[in-house]
């Protein structure tokens, strides 16, 4: 879980900070989810998404559930970080991301070896061939 998007993180950090890394203990996600409040400014989608692509202890598991999920009102376009690129990151490593009630120009739904897709697919792990894992983050 990230926090992003807060003036107050700073600039030098993409206005991005790990909240929790990968967990299979639901209940301290929530936790530290219900937490969250927005405080407005830039959110920079490829910023966060290629920190979670680069910082996150992802399974190697061929058949893991990887994904992103980001939650946002701003364009994908803000930032330093081109937000195709971390997507494209994302794809390379098999991580899907979606970004749930996004505009088609901003989506960044993708999938392993399908490309960018628009709109949310909240099916995203099955449908590219993946199954959740609760044993395995």
């Amino acid at each position: 879980l990230y926090r992003y998007g807060t003036p107050s993180l700073g600039s030098e950090t993409g206005y991005t900070r790990q909240l929790v890394p990968l967990s299979t203990d639901l209940d301290k996600i929530s936790e530290e989810l219900f937490k969250l409040h927005t405080d407005g400014g830039d959110e920079y989608c490829g910023t966060v998404i290629q920190k979670a692509v680069d910082d996150l202890k992802w399974s190697a598991g061929k058949n893991a559930c990887k994904a992103i999920f980001i939650a946002g009102n701003e364009p994908f376009t803000q930032g330093n970080v081109d937000y195709k690129k971390a997507c494209k990151a994302a794809i390379q490593k098999g991580i899907v991301s979606s970004r749930p009630s996004a505009p088609k120009a901003d989506s960044c739904t993708v999938g392993p070896g399908s490309g960018t897709t628009r709109g949310t697919d909240r099916t995203a792990c099955t449908s590219a061939g993946m199954r959740p894992s609760r044993s395995v983050p």
